[in-house]
């Protein structure tokens, strides 16, 4: 039923619960059956598709290459940067940003009390 969500369908028309986005015609729908929504409904989904990405790039190792992240780390500044890393840097952004709106868990804030630098090792090679 969800592929149905995205527009106010003749179905959702039917059950009053048409709304301007997603989240708000899926918390009408909750409130018919009663079930309540996550107050921060719309954030879940705003990352969705980031974090399939993300998750299908961790499954098929493209994050194990310390260069390519690197390069995508830069990519944001660097503009001969390889599109896929501008992609991906964006999503990883996007995900943290909604993160921080659905759970109230800050992750990029100064205030945090995260210190320090990251350094990537150098795998070395076997001999």
């Amino acid at each position: 039923m969800l592929h149905y969500l995205p527009i106010n369908t003749t179905g959702i028309s039917f059950l009053g619960c048409t709304g301007n986005t997603f989240g708000e015609r899926l918390a009408r729908i909750g409130m018919k059956v009663g079930i309540k929504c996550h107050s921060q409904l719309e954030s879940f989904f705003d990352m969705a598709a980031n974090m399939a990405m993300l998750l299908r790039s961790i499954e098929l190792s493209v994050l194990n290459d310390d260069t390519w992240v690197i390069q995508m780390i830069q990519s944001e500044t660097n503009i001969t940067a390889n599109q896929e890393q501008v992609i991906m840097l964006k999503a990883l952004q996007n995900i943290i940003t909604n993160w921080e709106k659905a759970t109230g868990d800050r992750i990029k804030g100064i205030d945090v009390g995260i210190r320090g630098a990251v350094a990537f090792k150098r795998p070395v090679p076997a001999t």
